[in-house]
């Protein structure tokens, strides 16, 4: 279980599953018990994974997200997101996902192993390595690019993000009457 924050500064509570083939996001309704939706990205689509901490724009409005780190997982390498997907808040084929540690882990001394994103990220680059080496033997080191720098979250005027973020919308909770 992670955080997904996408390109609208948003959080989002998601199940991540590494299979063979594919990375699954899974939006998971645990009041009502059911997957509310999902994304399938193929694993050899992916191409860059970037670990590091979240910074902003120089002349944003936000509340930077200070010492927090995260994962990024670019699909599609040097594809850039077109205009539309960029001012879109419910556009869903950017060209990476970006994962944080879940807030649930301030509450606990013990980081339990399906929400170590440490772990999470070691096992996607073994698994997109075995993936790309399958399609073509060997080519993997040049395929999968991974670095260490900052994560550029590229939100300016964001009271949208402020919110959403702090009103939890992103999380499936009791909300009087009914659940989402």
């Amino acid at each position: 279980i992670a955080y997904r924050i996408d390109h609208w500064d948003h959080e989002k509570e998601r199940i991540v599953m590494i299979t063979e083939k594919k990375l699954v996001l899974i939006r998971y309704n645990f009041i009502g018990l059911r997957v509310d939706d999902h994304r399938k990205i193929p694993l050899i689509s992916c191409d860059k994974i970037q670990s590091g901490r979240f910074t902003y724009p120089k002349n944003t409005m936000m509340i930077p997200r200070h010492f927090q780190t995260g994962l990024r997982v670019y699909m599609n390498k040097n594809v850039l997101p077109t205009f539309l997907q960029n001012w879109n808040p419910w556009s869903k084929e950017m060209p990476f996902v970006t994962f944080t540690w879940h807030k649930a882990l301030g509450y606990r001394d013990d980081i339990p192993r399906f929400m170590d994103l440490n772990g999470f990220q070691k096992d996607l680059v073994s698994t997109i390595t075995t993936a790309h080496n399958e399609l073509h033997p060997g080519v993997a080191e040049d395929s999968l690019e991974f670095n260490n720098d900052p994560i550029l979250i590229q939100v300016y005027c964001g009271a949208s993000p402020i919110v959403y973020n702090w009103s939890i919308l992103g999380f499936n909770r009791d909300r009087g009457s009914f659940g989402y």
